[in-house]
């Protein structure tokens, strides 16, 4: 599993505002988008994180037009940090 360090500050904020959505509930879904909006970064920049995170396997995609979900692994990391 990934610690808090191993993600950067943008990645730390994105999965801890996915979590607070969710509310670690990982067979919800929401906007990578309306999360990146909530933080202040742009679409790519939403996106890069996004796509960092899920490679990372603590945010899992569920469809291609942006929603994704925490996953089990993320959902640990962010209550271990948070």
């Amino acid at each position: 599993m990934m610690n808090a360090e191993e993600i950067d500050k943008n990645g730390q904020q994105f999965l801890i505002q996915l979590f607070e959505q969710t509310k670690g509930d990982s067979t919800l879904q929401v906007s990578m988008y309306d999360i990146g909006d909530q933080l202040g970064l742009d679409r790519d920049i939403a996106s890069a994180v996004a796509q960092e995170l899920i490679g990372s396997m603590l945010v899992e995609i569920r469809t291609l037009s942006g929603g994704i979900g925490i996953s089990a692994e993320g959902s640990q990391t962010v209550s271990y940090t948070h």
